[in-house]
């Protein structure tokens, strides 16, 4: 029952505080557009995509693949295997579904495919918020778009880049985040992420980019480009992004470790969030201005500079 002609899924990525969730807040706000928190998933889903053909190439004759006997025991031990990474991930309790019915939904799926089974989650999370179409917003998926389009062709990615100075002081402020303390591994952080992002446009078929503060200063006409790459119709709603962000903060949920613990809490959660229910701020723009030190701005710039002028943002005054 593989899935043909579905209409293009927005995945929003980017570097962490470039923008990524107040997009997704956006894209959820149109009544036909469901985007669920963070997945995380789709890598361990994409080994197990790659890791099925190659075992059926090596060690599966054409002949004895063609049984139907064979094809179902291949289609279920695939079936169990994503069911069990995406029910079993970090983040399953933000999703608010039911891990059995996702089986018994998989369990109709026949021959099962990865793809396939990652649409059946997406249509079920789609499903309860009463909407037909879906996306993701996992910012650090811009660095394997490349395997994520081999899983689902239907993804149009979005990369949302904000000024990297912007970026680093916002992760000052991440007192659990390993770039809290240090600008200069969170200026490197910004600067692979965004290479990454950059080298592997090339390799999709289905990429944009946008700035933060052009979605913050012209928001109308950012999102009327966005639903236009994903074949959207735009509808005002979406700019009553707060309408919907609460509801979709509090599926939020504590996220535990493989030894129970608890990796990230709910209150964490929605600190990191606590800016995107809020309305459009473009006093948001420029803060590093006046809040970043000169010595920090130098570490930053002496790490970005390059794509600073790349972007087409003006380097700090030597005098600030």
């Amino acid at each position: 029952m593989t899935e043909l002609n579905v209409p293009p899924m927005p995945f929003i990525v980017g570097v962490p505080r470039s923008g990524t969730t107040l997009l997704r807040f956006f894209l959820d706000s149109h009544p036909d557009l469901a985007i669920p928190q963070e997945t995380h998933f789709l890598p361990a889903l994409g080994i197990v995509e790659c890791g099925t053909s190659v075992f059926q190439e090596r060690f599966v004759s054409p002949d004895f693949g063609e049984s139907p006997s064979v094809k179902g025991y291949l289609s279920a031990l695939v079936r169990e295997a994503v069911h069990a990474i995406i029910v079993r991930s970090e983040f399953w309790s933000d999703f608010n579904l039911s891990a059995s019915e996702l089986a018994r939904q998989m369990s109709i799926i026949e021959p099962f495919t990865v793809s396939d089974g990652l649409r059946c989650f997406y249509r079920m999370y789609a499903h309860q918020a009463g909407k037909k179409r879906w996306g993701d917003k996992t910012p650090i998926y811009a660095t394997c778009m490349t395997a994520i389009q081999t899983i689902l062709p239907e993804a149009h990615f979005i990369h949302i880049i904000r000024d990297p100075r912007d970026v680093v002081l916002s992760h000052k402020g991440r007192k659990a985040w390993a770039t809290a303390d240090d600008v200069g591994l969170a200026a490197h952080y910004w600067q692979e992420i965004f290479r990454e992002a950059r080298r592997q446009s090339a390799c999709v078929s289905h990429f944009m980019e946008l700035r933060y503060e052009d979605l913050l200063n012209d928001t109308t006409t950012v999102l009327k480009q966005v639903c236009n790459f994903i074949s959207l119709a735009y509808c005002p709603e979406m700019e009553v992004n707060q309408r919907t962000a609460g509801g979709r903060l509090n599926e939020l949920q504590d996220s535990y470790d493989h030894l129970g613990e608890v990796r990230v809490s709910k209150s964490q959660k929605l600190d990191n969030y606590r800016n995107a229910v809020m309305p459009v701020d473009t006093t948001r723009i420029g803060r590093w201005i006046q809040e970043l030190t000169p010595q920090e701005k130098r570490v930053i710039e002496e790490i970005v500079g390059d794509s600073l002028l790349e972007l087409r943002y003006r380097l700090a005054d030597p005098a600030m």
